[in-house]
Formats: C-alpha cells, structure tokens, sequence
C-alpha cells in the first residue's frame, strides 16, 4: 500500500491522460500521489485470489477480483478502514483489526570512507515519509452465516523490528564522447564523476496482531504464549510464540488441549549472550501434544525433524538472488559489494557471488515427521530447475530460486518402508521448469554535461556525453512468487509411486506456465516496476495415469473459458 490506500484517498492516475506539468508529475515522483492501484491478495476459509479498486470511490468501495474462482463480494469501508466480504453461500465476513509497517532508513554516497554496517545504531536513521505508517494486512474479526450463527475472534498486538540491512546503487562511466557545438580553442573539462555510489540503510517496524482467542455458540478456543528470542522486540515487551492452545464448551470445561514445543537453530552460539541473538537464531517447531483432559498427560505426539546446519547471521550478505542461503563469504575490494558481477562490453564489474547453492539451501529446512502411531514420513530435496535463459549474470544459471520437493518416502513403525513417491520435473530430458521474474539488476544511461564560456568576444560552446551502466542490490523489476508463491513454476510433473518396493506407476500432471510479462528498457529507470503474472498459471491443463508398465490408463483434459474481464490502468 504505497503511498496510502487508493481505496482510502481516491489519489491514483487511472491511465486516461499523462502528467503534463512538471509539478503533476512531481508529485508522484515525492510519493504524494500514487501512479498504479494497489493489489490486494486475500486468504481465508480455503478461498485466495487478489483484487483491486476502480478510481471511482466514496465513503463504500466494492473490488474487482482477479482469479475469481468461487463468487465473493468484497466491500471497503473508507472511514472504518475496514472490509466485508459475502461468501455464495451468505455467509459474511468482516475483517477491521489491522497491521501496520513504519520504515526508517539512511542514503549514504560515495563520499564515506567506508561501506555502512549493518550494526549502525537505529538512531541514525530517520522515517520514510514523514513517519507514515502503512496498513499491511486486516484479520478476521467475525463472521455471521446466514443462520445468524457468529464466530469472533480476538488479537493481541506486539511490535518487532527487522534486522538491519544494506542496498546499493552504483553507476560507472563506460565511456565518454566530447561534442563541440563552438570552438574556440579554450580548454574544457568534464566534471562527470567517473562512478557513483549510494548505500541504502535501513530496517522497518511492524506492529503484528496474535490471535488470542475464537468464540462460538458452544465455546471458545484459547491461545497462551510466551517470549521468544530469535526476533527484535521492544525492551519492555517480547516478542511471542504460541504455547498452548486450549478448547473449552460453553461451561467452561476443557475439551481438547495441544501443547507446542520449540527448540532454536544454532543455539550455542557465542552471540547468544549478548543483545543480538536474534541475528543468529531460528525458531525450530519441536514437537505437537495432544494432552488427555482427564489426566492432563500426553495423548499423541507428532515430532519434526530438521537440517540443523548452522545458518548465518539474518542480515549476512551471503544469500542467492531469491534471498536463500548460498554460505559464499562476502568480498572485499570489489566494484558492487551488494549486487552480482555485471559483464559490458570487455569490462567485467565484479560483484558478490548470488548463485544457488543446493546444500546450503537445506539448512533449517524440514526433514521428517513422526507420526503417534510410531510411523514416519521423510521428504528429500533439491534445488529448483528453470528451462529460460538468465542474461544478467556472468554465469550460466539454470537453477535456483529455493527447493522442490524430489521424494517423499513414509515408513512404518519398524522403520520399513511402506511407500515412494519420486517427483520428476522434466519433459522429454529438459527441465518443464519456468522462472517467473528473471531478476535483472542493470540498465544503461546517460548523462549529458553542457560548457558554455564567453571570454574576449570567443564562445566555448561544449556537450559532454557520459555513458554509464547502473547497477542495483536489488532487481529493477521484483522477483515475484506467482507461481502459486513460488518463484519457478512447472509446465509437467511426474508423480510416481511405489509401494514395499513394487512399481505402482505413475502419474503425469501438465499444467498452464507462462513467465510473468518482463519490464521493458524504458520502464527500467523505475525502480520497482512491476512485471505481470498471468492469472491462469497453475490450473491444469492434463491429467494422466500410467500403470507400472508405462501404458496410459486413463487420460482427463481440462479445458477453459473466460467468463468475466475486468481492467484498470495505472502510470508507474
């Protein structure tokens, strides 16, 4: 929601004329106005989709949803900041408690001595936007179904903060060319810098809701928590997991009660005794009890099981192009400290290493699940594969972008496998695997430098033509997870199975796969500019079973029609 809620201020360019004046377009540029309408994503009761506003707004504004697949109505409040949204089947649901992020950062140049650090003091930095706070997501407050039945729910707030981290802009000049439009003979020289560097500093603060309690007709579902440690809180109030949850009838008598146990990710570390051991530790899930309401003892046990490599600090400069660990260490004495080597031309622009790394993306990652019974469930790893090409990269990368599952193996109680399933990415030997946003981190420009001097009746008249490549920690165009939140998508699967080690076949998934629409050249000098998802990726295309000899049992095809459309334009 940037720079306020379209849907709150009736405040962005809807596309039917440009910004013909220096101060309208100013004010986009300072972030008094909004360019683009802002997408809304929504999940709740098994439903999910996004929508947005039309320009036309009062005091009731109802969205337009993209990926409808069920009907809902959704409807804002503009004063009460709040939505309603109806169900097919009458059911209403009302969401006004509400999040909100403040962002605080520093810019740095060139002229510091030295890169800044992701342990300069919070109070060096100061507020984006005059401290405006932005909404970031509405919980459910209450539903009414259409027998008048009523579910509430109740939130407690807390305040986190994120680590501390650091972006780059850099630019260096390629070459230059000196045009004289009058000439004298005098002598002029350039002031164009040769490179320019801006470090970005900065982290953001969230004030999040916990759900501490669901009541109904025939009772109340209760969540106890309590502190954890691998997040930045506020010194008098910590931030919270949940320990306990608790279902009791309309007497107040237990009925089910399930107890959550934790255990952290590199817990022996030596920065666990000072004020940031937040930076090294991650919440693991250790165990769910049901506990017996009669005896207050342990019912079932479910128990994970995880990679428990050592990761490194959250705010360590050591992860791949889709933020997941790649353990490579940070340089020094390079051209981008931030951002990937750039190769133009002859020149190459060294950077950071953000290739993928297959082992230590695992780290942290779960493992097993051990079942009550005794049983067990184990699943296996690798990297992601992509079939289209990755220009801004002097390597040739074809994988990344975390992990897809490869084998999910369950095994009974005496450790003896019961059944396989093996997942296979690939058509005909090449990879059906699809990157949704290539990340692209620079572009070329120019910078022109005008010397006019008048000495004794002589006129100097001279253009100075900088041509440079910019380059970005982060990519122009956001890496978006649109494939179902993912950052790669698959055009087929293979699922097979087998069970107690005799081949059960197996079955081949084809699903629709495009690549979001990529940001042009021209859009490029926008930062941020957003690439667009094709809303029908992910529904399947074909669906096919294939007995233990490779022979097709039975074939379904899916086919669609578009029943609805609906558009809005937005100036970025």
């Amino acid at each position: 929601l940037f720079p306020e809620a379209d849907e709150q201020n009736n405040i962005y360019m809807d596309g039917h004329s440009i910004p013909n004046s220096r101060d309208n377009i100013l004010e986009y540029l300072t972030n008094k106005k909004d360019s683009e309408p802002d997408i809304f994503s929504y999940n709740f009761c098994n439903m999910s989709g996004s929508f947005f506003f039309k320009k036309s707004i009062d005091t009731m504004a109802e969205a337009t949803i993209s990926n409808k697949e069920v009907y809902l109505k959704i409807i804002y409040d503009v004063k009460g900041k709040s939505f309603e949204v109806t169900d097919a089947y009458g059911n209403r649901y009302f969401f006004g408690s509400s999040e909100a992020t403040r962002e605080k950062s520093t810019i740095y140049t060139s002229s510091r001595t030295s890169l800044p650090s992701t342990s300069e003091p919070r109070t060096n930095m100061r507020p984006r936007d005059r401290d405006h706070e932005v909404l970031t997501a509405w919980y459910l407050d209450k539903v009414i179904t259409p027998q008048k039945d009523i579910i509430t729910f109740q939130y407690d707030k807390e305040e986190i903060f994120s680590p501390v981290n650091v972006s780059e802009d850099v630019s260096y000049i390629i070459d230059g060319a000196l045009q004289k439009l009058q000439d004298s003979g005098g002598i002029i020289s350039s002031y164009l810098s040769g490179v320019y560097k801006y470090y970005n500093i900065g982290y953001t603060k969230n004030e999040q809701l916990l759900l501490k309690k669901i009541s109904f007709n025939d009772g109340d579902i209760n969540l106890e928590y309590s502190s954890r440690e691998d997040i930045e809180s506020t010194t008098q109030e910590k931030a919270r997991k949940v320990n306990n949850l608790t279902v009791v009838d309309k007497l107040d008598n237990v009925v089910k009660k399930v107890k959550f146990n934790y255990s952290y990710l590199d817990s022996n570390h030596y920065l666990d005794n000072t004020s940031e051991k937040y930076l090294r530790r991650r919440l693991l899930l250790d165990n769910i009890q049901l506990i017996a309401p009669e005896s207050n003892s342990v019912d079932q046990k479910y128990t994970f099981y995880y990679n428990r490599n050592t990761l490194p600090p959250k705010n360590a400069n050591t992860s791949d192009h889709w933020g997941y660990c790649n353990g490579l260490h940070e340089k020094y004495n390079v051209d981008f400290h931030y951002s990937p080597s750039i190769k133009s031309g002859k020149r190459t622009f060294e950077g950071i290493n953000k290739n993928a790394d297959e082992t230590f993306c695992q780290y942290g990652i779960l493992t097993s699940i051990q079942y009550p019974t005794g049983g067990r469930t184990d699943f296996k790893y690798e990297l992601n594969e992509f079939a289209n090409s990755f220009d801004d990269s002097i390597d040739s990368i074809k994988s990344g972008g975390g992990l897809r599952i490869s084998k999910i193996c369950d095994l009974a109680s005496d450790a003896d496998t019961t059944s396989v399933r093996s997942f296979i990415y690939k058509k005909d030997g090449k990879s059906s695997g699809i990157l949704m946003t290539v990340p692209k981190y620079h572009y070329f420009f120019n910078l022109i430098e005008q010397h006019i001097q008048v000495a004794a009746g002589y006129v100097d008249n001279f253009l100075y033509i900088g041509h440079y490549i910019n380059v970005a920690s982060d990519p122009y165009s956001p890496i978006m997870g649109s494939a179902s939140g993912m950052h790669i998508g698959y055009s087929y699967v293979e699922e097979k199975n087998s069970t107690y080690g005799a081949n059960e076949g197996y079955v081949a998934y084809s699903f629709k796969n495009k690549a979001n629409q990529s940001v042009g050249t021209g859009e490029m000098i926008v930062r941020n500019y957003p690439s667009i998802a094709h809303v029908d990726n992910g529904l399947p295309t074909e669906i096919a079973y294939f007995n233990k000899d490779g022979n097709p049992v039975s074939i379904t095809k899916f086919e669609y029609l578009q029943v609805e459309k609906d558009s809005i334009k937005g100036l970025m």
